[in-house]
C-alpha cells in the first residue's frame, strides 16, 4: 500500500506536469533545451548537490557555461564566440529559474530564489558592458527608437505589395494578416491564432453620419494571456480603402469560398466549424506558422524598401507610435494593445478603445465624424445576397432551431458575413 506522503508527492508531479504542459509550445521548448544544458553543465562540474538550483549556481553557469560558448550556431570571422544578447541571456535566467521552483515545490531544493543577489548583480553588470560595447562597435543607435517600423506612407506601399505583386489567394491572406495586425496590435500568436468563432461585428453608435460597424475579435489566449481571460482587438472600415482591414477580410474570405471553393462552415455543431482558421495553411484547421508570417513580413519589407530591426513585432510598434502622435489618450493606448486590461473588458462595450481604432483607420478621435463616402450607396440585396448565400439559411436554421446546437457565436459570426457582404460589393 502506497503511503501518504508518496501519493502526496506522486500528485505534485502530476500537478507540475500539467501546469508545464500547459504552456505555449514555444516556451515547452526553449524552457527544455537550456534546462537540458544547466543539467549537463553541472553533471561535467560534478556539484556534491548535483543539479539542485541556487543563486550562485546560476550566476556561476551564465558566467562559465553560456557567456563563454556564445551563440550556439554562430561564430566570428576569427572563429571566436558570438557574445548572446541580452534577451538571450534572461532566457536561460527565466528557464533555470523555472527548474529551480520545480524542485522548490517537490521539496527537494531548499536555497533561497535563483534569482538571487549574485545573478541581479551578474544581470546589471551585463547591462553596463552591453551599453559601452555598444557605441564602442558603432552598433546602429536606430534600433528600438521611434523610427525603427514603417510609416503611415509606408503601410499604404506595403498594402499594395500584396495587392499588386502578390494578386492571389495568398497574397489576400497576407495582406489581411499584415492589416488587422496592424489595426488590432496583435502579436504573432495572436493573429495566428484567431478562428472564425472568436470574430463578430458590432455597432459603434453615434460617431457620425456613417453607420459604424466595428470588427471585433474576441482574445483569450497568447502569449500574455494563458488563463482563458477575455480581452479584444477590433477594428472599423479604414477611411482608405486600401489599407482597411474590414474590406481585406471580406475580399479574403470571398476568395476562399469562390476562388479555391472551400467548403462554407457546418454550423449545425460547434465542433464543425469551431477550428477553422482565419489564416489559413495547408487547411481550415492549420494556420500558418511564425516562421511563414515572418518571411511573408521580411519579404514585403524588403521589396519595398523599409528597413527595421522588428518584422512580425513591427505592428505594433508601429500602429501605437502612430496613435500616440494623434494625442490618443493613454487609457486608450493600453487598451487598443491590450496592456493592463481588467475583467470589466470582458463584458463591456465601453471597454472598446474607439478613439484609438477610430485613430488607427484614419479618422480624428473628435466624436461624431465617421463618414465614409463608398459607404453611401448600399447595394440591393438581391446582389448582396449572391455574396455568401449560405448566410440567410444557416440564419433561419439558427432563428428556428432547426438541427443546430444553441450558440452564441454561430449568429455571431454569420452577422459578420451579413455585413461583410456589403463591405465586399463596396470595396469592388
Amino acid at each position: 500500500m502506497i503511503d501518504v506522503n508518496t501519493a502526496m508527492y506522486r500528485s505534485n508531479q502530476m500537478v507540475l506536469a500539467e501546469g508545464k504542459a500547459s504552456r505555449p509550445v514555444n516556451t515547452i521548448k526553449a524552457y527544455a533545451s537550456k534546462q537540458r544544458d544547466c543539467k549537463q553543465w553541472c553533471q561535467e562540474k560534478k556539484f556534491a548537490d548535483g543539479e539542485i538550483v541556487s543563486d550562485s549556481k546560476l550566476s556561476f553557469f551564465l558566467d562559465d557555461h553560456v557567456m563563454a560558448r556564445g551563440r550556439k550556431k554562430q561564430r566570428a570571422e576569427d572563429g571566436s564566440p558570438v557574445p548572446l544578447g541580452k534577451e538571450s541571456i534572461l532566457a536561460y535566467v527565466k528557464a533555470v529559474s523555472d527548474l529551480y521552483n520545480t524542485q522548490k515545490a517537490l521539496k527537494i531544493n531548499s536555497n533561497e530564489a535563483a534569482r538571487g543577489p549574485l545573478v541581479r548583480t551578474f544581470l546589471d553588470n551585463l547591462e553596463k558592458t552591453k551599453t559601452k560595447q555598444k557605441r564602442a562597435n558603432f552598433e546602429d543607435r536606430g534600433k528600438n527608437t521611434l523610427n525603427d517600423g514603417y510609416t503611415k506612407e509606408e503601410l499604404m506601399k506595403i498594402s499594395q505589395y500584396f495587392i499588386n505583386q502578390k494578386n492571389d489567394i495568398n497574397g489576400s491572406r497576407d495582406r489581411l494578416c499584415f492589416l488587422i495586425s496592424h489595426a488590432m496590435l496583435c502579436r504573432s500568436q495572436t493573429a495566428l491564432g484567431l478562428q472564425f468563432p472568436d470574430l463578430f461585428a458590432i455597432t459603434l453608435e453615434n460617431q457620425g453620419i456613417t453607420k459604424c460597424i466595428s470588427l471585433v475579435a474576441a482574445i483569450s489566449f497568447g502569449k500574455t494571456n494563458q488563463h482563458g481571460k477575455i480581452e479584444y482587438g477590433s477594428s472599423i472600415h479604414h477611411k482608405q480603402v486600401e489599407l482597411c482591414s474590414v474590406g481585406a477580410l471580406a475580399l479574403y474570405l470571398f476568395s476562399r469560398f469562390y476562388f479555391e471553393n472551400e467548403e462554407f462552415p457546418d454550423f449545425s455543431e460547434r465542433k464543425n466549424w469551431y477550428e477553422t482558421v482565419v489564416f489559413k495553411g495547408k487547411d481550415q484547421k492549420t494556420a500558418i506558422i511564425y516562421q511563414a508570417q515572418h518571411k511573408i513580413y521580411f519579404g514585403a519589407f524588403k521589396n519595398v524598401g523599409i528597413h527595421t530591426s522588428k518584422v512580425t513585432h513591427a505592428n505594433r510598434k508601429s500602429a501605437l507610435n502612430m496613435i500616440a502622435q494623434k494625442n490618443v489618450p493613454g487609457d486608450q493606448q493600453r487598451m487598443v494593445g491590450r496592456w493592463g486590461t481588467d475583467r470589466m473588458v470582458g463584458c463591456c462595450v465601453s471597454s472598446l478603445p474607439v478613439d484609438a481604432t477610430k485613430s488607427l483607420a484614419g479618422f480624428p478621435v473628435a466624436s461624431n465624424n465617421y463618414f465614409l463616402p463608398r459607404a453611401v450607396v448600399i447595394p440591393p440585396m438581391d446582389l448582396q445576397v449572391q455574396v455568401f448565400p449560405q448566410v440567410d439559411i444557416w440564419k433561419q436554421r439558427f432563428e428556428l432551431q432547426d438541427g443546430v446546437q444553441e450558440d452564441i457565436a454561430g449568429p455571431n459570426f454569420l452577422n459578420l458575413l451579413s455585413n461583410l457582404r456589403t463591405v465586399f460589393l463596396q470595396v469592388n
